[in-house]
């Protein structure tokens, strides 16, 4: 788990124009998961007030396996995506029902009114 930083801008693929020039070359290398760490790790500042974790991983090959503990304690919640397909939902809800019960889970959907996502409480 890591915590995403809130930033007024989004992360820049190279520190500066001469890096970008410098990986198109190919003189410097930009490190590509540096760079995707930064873009999945960082949100706007808006946003701020969440104080969001998040896990990520990249797998270098398709047998590569990845298992983080985390006490059941550290979740309170875990929001959906409003465009999670329902089986990957139900398959998650079905783990927190059997595994944390405690956690509270939340479904996105897109506003009708505003540029905004809004949560609806599930029951796992």
């Amino acid at each position: 788990m890591h915590p995403v930083t809130y930033e007024a801008d989004p992360p820049a693929l190279a520190e500066t124009p001469e890096d970008l020039a410098l990986h198109i070359t190919g003189e410097a290398p930009i490190d590509v998961r540096a760079a995707l760490h930064r873009a999945v790790f960082t949100k706007g500042l808006r946003w701020e007030h969440e104080h969001e974790w998040r896990w990520w991983t990249i797998e270098d090959s398709a047998e590569a396996e990845c298992r983080v503990r985390v006490e059941d304690e550290a979740f309170a919640a875990v929001y959906l995506g409003c465009r999670m397909p329902d089986e990957d939902r139900d398959a998650i809800m079905r783990i927190i029902r059997d595994v944390i019960p405690h956690v509270q889970l939340y479904q996105a959907r897109q506003s009708k009114v505003g540029f905004v996502l809004e949560f609806d409480p599930l029951t796992a």
